[in-house]
């Protein structure tokens, strides 16, 4: 019993002079100069839809001198890139498209590296299925092309299915029975 309440008095004496020592301790506040450290989930970010809803980017993280994203193209879309001033590099998750940089054509697809230099002309035509790539934009203002694209508010499927009439069935009507009386 004598040993326990010497070991409160123990840790109640340190409790204090811990306390004593923070107050008394010089204040120091930081101050945060330069970019800061982003960690961003793909899900909490607001893709943003572009290129006559052909493309949709998903915006990551950015800095001063790059930046990190999600970029889809519409499976049969076909997208045309005019020369710009930051270098791009894709990992292509999934999908394949055919890629023109400068005239030179290229089969892409699956666990393939894109380096598309500053510049270049690029067109895009997807194949079957959608391509879905990790993008990095390197240079002054990388990304800063996607904020002319309308923001998915809605965060509806991307792309939207399209809704075609199914041709009724012979004999059958699709209008609404009048009941009569």
């Amino acid at each position: 019993m004598r040993g326990q309440g010497t070991r409160r008095n123990r840790m109640a004496l340190a409790l204090c002079a811990g306390l004593a020592a923070a107050l008394l301790a010089p204040m120091v506040v930081a101050e945060v100069s330069g970019p800061v450290a982003q960690i961003v989930h793909a899900d909490r970010q607001t893709p943003r839809i572009g290129a006559e809803e052909q493309a949709r980017v998903v915006p990551l993280a950015h800095g001063e001198m790059g930046y990190i994203g999600e970029f889809s193209l519409v499976a049969g879309g076909k997208l045309t890139l005019e020369p710009r001033e930051e270098e791009e590099f894709l990992y292509v998750l999934t999908g394949s498209a055919v890629l023109t940089v400068d005239e030179e054509t290229f089969l892409v697809g699956p666990r393939m590296g894109v380096y598309l230099p500053a510049g270049a002309t690029i067109e895009w035509v997807n194949g079957s299925s959608r391509l879905v790539a990790v993008q990095f934009l390197v240079g002054h203002g990388a990304g800063a092309r996607f904020e002319e694209w309308r923001i998915d508010t809605d965060q509806a499927p991307w792309p939207r299915p399209r809704i075609r009439p199914r041709p009724a069935p012979s004999g059958v009507s699709w209008e609404t029975p009048r009941l009569s009386r």
